[in-house]
């Protein structure tokens, strides 16, 4: 059933025949728009442990350019990433060793190829089963439905089971075959319908009242973790004499058996919309692959401990794409050897995000959106272009089981906003982790690396501002690194636009506990309203490589604050380099952000960020103008925009759009830039096909400018686009 290794992985390995006494090994494995390098050497090729690995890729039969360096993660390993690849692509590697204190070793050359993962398709199904909330007819048409409980067991590979639209209360859901790769099995709403999967239960309830505000009822099930009160979700208590008291100060319920006591202030449970959760989850993969879910909804599954909508456990090559996840205990859980869980286009919430945040940690349910959860043995999962809000955590895709493979884990584009700690938790034990190009807002922490137990991990042109959000008394933090479980591996930071925003938060911080090989930051643009950064030195080994970042801070009196055994207050930015030796090349300026306080971090035409970065090959080959911008937007001048375009067949479909756009005829090596009236850049995104589709339903209704950039920094294109609203 596994076959990874064999189906998606062609590996070539040529080694430089003048070392035939040492052996080396090379692994490719390739995601959608990036491929991990594993380069494995013999325990006696590099005794010094001074070895260095050079990258070049290309497209097959094309040229070779060069990547970032592949990064030494232990004696016998190298691990490193090509980021901005296309999908469904043939690519050819050569990984390039060079030891200056073992001969043998150096100038070995490691050659291979592998093709990026094809983007997922929707496939015409040979057969469907129609299916309805109360329907039991055998013939599963669409006049004559049958149950989603008896299709999933008759459903097979390249079919698929249609929902008409209606509430279906069900739950533990379990298929009975498979799909393959070439023919999944399908789970999908109706065209033009909406199919909802409720875990609540449909008794109306009767209450007693207890006394001092108590109510209380009895259930014909047990252990429930989900009880919703007029839309408000309500946390639970671990007894009663915390219920009593509301030692959070927080509406909640005791569960004791089959009797459940809820206290809503001033508030009597009969007079209110009461949901209580009597279903574990709606569907579970167990050891079986290919599955596809489409356009569905999930709500109110919370029966049980580790509850959620769907389970994946020890299941590969599964989609999630385009579902609704509200008032789940977890939307999607994936456990064990899963391979290849894609989650995109998405929503997910809850309404836990202004939650006292130790309330929250003290709960027997912290509150996260996707989490994978011990043991994780799985690689390749990608969760892209989803929505996550009014939560603890937007996702914890992290795992402390420690597995020597590589992670090859990409979360990118995503939103992430109202999160009452971290926004994208990557904490454990994790390897080619790859976070890029999510708009991350109103959240206590950005990204939590903390640790990244082997590493690398890479945060590319993610912009977060407002951090220090929710109902906590910590400071927000961009970053966070400091973890007491584990030492992290090497981190690179690029291209990434943080705002603090918030009173007395920095632009940059590093705090104890936890040490790391490394963290190495370039072109990133940091501003606080307190230090620029704040770093605590710590007993462990914290090394910092920073250099043509922007620190830029609002207080005028303080610039940096570094402690080691005593406090360093640092009033200006040359006293830090100075002192420090960090930033020899970087800058202190005021960013000049276009409207910080609309979340506009696309630049001025006068910010001093504009070609003040450095070319990181395989990062920001692609950059206009002479150097590479500071932050996460490149600014493209207005004149270029006006004078370098010509007449083409681009079309867009529809105009005015509410949604989703077809962009037809576009060249696929283009890049594409949206921008509103005020030439403010909203939207970058890679050209993957002719002929794409494009999320335009975040925008605000107005007129934006789509520009196509082609391959010799050109711009080729430029139509117009109207955004309206329902």
């Amino acid at each position: 059933m596994k076959n990874l290794l064999f189906k998606l992985l062609f590996v070539a390995i040529i080694i430089n025949a003048r070392h035939p006494l040492f052996s080396q090994t090379i692994e490719l494995y390739g995601n959608y728009h990036t491929m991990g390098i594993i380069v494995n050497l013999n325990e006696n090729n590099d005794p010094e442990n001074d070895a260095v690995m050079r990258v070049k890729y290309r497209v097959v039969d094309s040229t070779f350019q060069e990547g970032f360096p592949a990064t030494r993660t232990n004696n016998t390993q190298f691990v490193g990433s090509l980021f901005w690849l296309k999908p469904n692509t043939n690519y050819e590697v050569i990984a390039t060793i060079q030891d200056p204190t073992s001969p043998n070793l150096n100038g070995t050359i490691l050659q291979a190829s592998s093709k990026t993962r094809e983007n997922p398709k929707r496939f015409n199904s040979k057969k469907s089963y129609y299916v309805s909330p109360n329907g039991n007819d055998t013939s599963y048409t669409k006049s004559s439905p049958g149950s989603i409980q008896e299709a999933i067991k008759l459903v097979k590979a390249g079919e698929e089971i249609v929902l008409l639209g209606g509430i279906y209360h069900v739950g533990k859901l379990v298929f009975a075959y498979q799909g393959t790769e070439e023919s999944p099995i399908t789970i999908r709403s109706a065209q033009g319908e909406r199919a909802i999967f409720d875990g609540a239960d449909t008794v109306k309830h009767t209450w007693k009242n207890e006394g001092q505000g108590i109510f209380s009822t009895e259930l014909d099930y047990e252990n429930t973790r989900l009880i919703i009160a007029d839309n408000r979700r309500l946390y639970q208590y671990k007894s009663m004499n915390d219920l009593n008291n509301l030692i959070w100060e927080l509406d909640g319920f005791f569960v004791e058996g089959k009797k459940v006591y809820v206290k809503i202030q001033d508030k009597n449970p009969a007079d209110l919309k009461m949901i209580i959760s009597d279903k574990h989850n709606a569907f579970t993969v167990w050891d079986k692959d290919y599955f596809h879910f489409r356009n569905l909804t999930f709500r109110n599954y919370g029966q049980g401990d580790w509850a959620k909508a769907i389970y994946f456990y020890n299941s590969s090559h599964n989609v999630v794409d385009s579902c609704l996840f509200a008032m789940n205990n977890l939307g999607v859980g994936i456990k064990y050897s899963s391979d290849q869980i894609t989650v995109q286009y998405c929503e997910f919430y809850d309404d836990t995000d202004m939650w006292d945040w130790n309330a929250m940690k003290a709960s027997i349910v912290e509150s996260t959106l996707i989490s994978f959860y011990d043991p994780v043995l799985g690689r390749g999962h990608v969760i892209r272009n989803n929505v996550f809000h009014d939560c603890q955590d937007g996702m914890s895709p992290g795992s402390f089981y420690k597995n020597e493979l590589t992670t090859e884990l990409d979360i990118y584009d995503n939103i992430i906003y109202n999160a009452g700690d971290d926004g994208i938790s990557v904490d454990g034990w994790a390897s080619n982790v790859r976070v890029w190009n999510n708009t991350i807002y109103d959240v206590l922490v950005g990204i939590s690396f903390a640790p990244i137990n082997k590493g690398s991990a890479y945060a590319i042109r993610n912009l977060i501002y407002n951090t220090g959000y929710g109902n906590n008394t910590y400071r927000g933090m961009s970053f966070k690194f400091n973890s007491g479980y584990a030492k992290s591996g090497k981190m690179y930071l690029f291209h990434n636009t943080s705002d603090a925003m918030l009173e007395g938060v920095d632009g940059f911080e590093c705090r104890i506990p936890g040490d790391w090989e490394q963290i190495y930051t370039r072109n990133n643009a940091f501003t606080g309203n307190r230090f620029a950064i704040s770093y605590f030195e710590g007993s462990g080994n914290r090394p910092l490589d920073m250099d043509y970042d922007n620190l830029f801070t609002f207080d005028e009196d303080e610039f940096a604050y570094f402690y080691d055994n005593q406090s360093h207050h640092y009033t200006t930015f040359n006293e830090f380099q100075i002192t420090t030796g960090l930033e020899s090349n970087g800058i202190a300026s005021n960013p000049m952000f276009h409207s910080s306080s609309d979340g506009d971090y696309s630049l001025l035409k006068d910010s001093p960020l504009i070609d003040n970065g450095v070319l990181i090959p395989g990062i920001n080959d692609d950059f206009y103008g002479k150097n590479p911008d500071i932050g996460v937007y490149e600014y493209i001048p207005a004149n270029s925009i006006e004078k370098e375009y010509a007449i083409d067949n681009i079309t867009i479909s529809p105009n005015p759009a509410i949604d989703l756009i077809e962009i037809i005829n576009a060249a696929k090596d283009c890049e594409l830039f949206l921008y509103d009236a005020k030439q403010s850049l909203k939207v970058k995104t890679n050209c993957d096909s002719d002929n794409m589709i494009l999320d335009i339903g975040n925008l605000k209704p107005g007129i934006y400018f789509l520009v196509f950039v082609n391959k010799n920094k050109k711009v080729s294109s430029i139509k117009k686009l109207i955004k309206i609203d329902f």
